[in-house]
């Protein structure tokens, strides 16, 4: 049945008649990024949840598909006890990527899209001593990751839409990376 409705909609999204798209339409995106980093290791971190702010800039390039790149950046960090012996904290600092984003409008006001390409990003860990302060560890991380992820867009006038979508990254090293963002897509003139 999964499969069925995943052809549906790849049949619909190709559909240039029904669901036509100006082509070269060039737009902007901001976004507030609420991030899950899970840490599934054996001797694991568990979960934390900083945030950050990502802004993209693309373009449609044929009927139902744009291609945009993005920037990230973080906006807080996220601190957990780490069994009872360390606080660690984890902050987004920075990212960059492209992807692919097929859409199909379902009526005048709602889009529904679909996100796949790569992100580069970096990460600041680090760990303190619960009972005395000390820092016993502190590092920053770099990871390039594939993602994929869907979304809604829904209409407030002619050149802007309110965004809501979900991102998946690839799992590397034993964590699980998810992010939820809203924000605004502005089409430039």
């Amino acid at each position: 049945m999964n499969k069925i409705l995943a052809l549906a909609v790849i049949a619909a999204a190709c559909s240039t008649t029904v669901f036509a798209q100006k082509t070269g339409t060039l737009y902007g995106e901001a976004a507030y990024s609420m991030v899950t980093f899970n840490d599934t290791s054996q001797d694991g971190i568990g979960t934390l949840k900083p945030t950050a702010g990502r802004f993209t800039l693309g373009t449609v390039v044929m009927d139902n598909v744009a291609v945009e790149g993005f920037m990230q950046q973080g906006l807080s960090d996220s601190t957990k006890a780490f069994k009872t012996e360390a606080n660690v904290q984890l902050e987004m600092k920075s990212g960059y990527g492209f992807a692919v984003r097929p859409f199909l409008n379902l009526s005048n006001e709602t889009e529904l899209f679909g996100r796949i390409g790569s992100m580069r990003q970096e990460a600041a860990f680090k760990a303190t001593s619960i009972s005395n302060g000390t820092v016993l560890a502190n590092e920053t991380n770099k990871s390039t990751n594939t993602l994929y992820g869907a979304g809604i867009a829904y209409k407030i006038s002619d050149d802007m839409k309110a965004v809501v979508d979900y991102t998946k990254l690839n799992k590397k090293d034993n964590v699980d990376l998810s992010i939820v963002s809203i924000g605004l897509r502005y089409n430039f003139k």
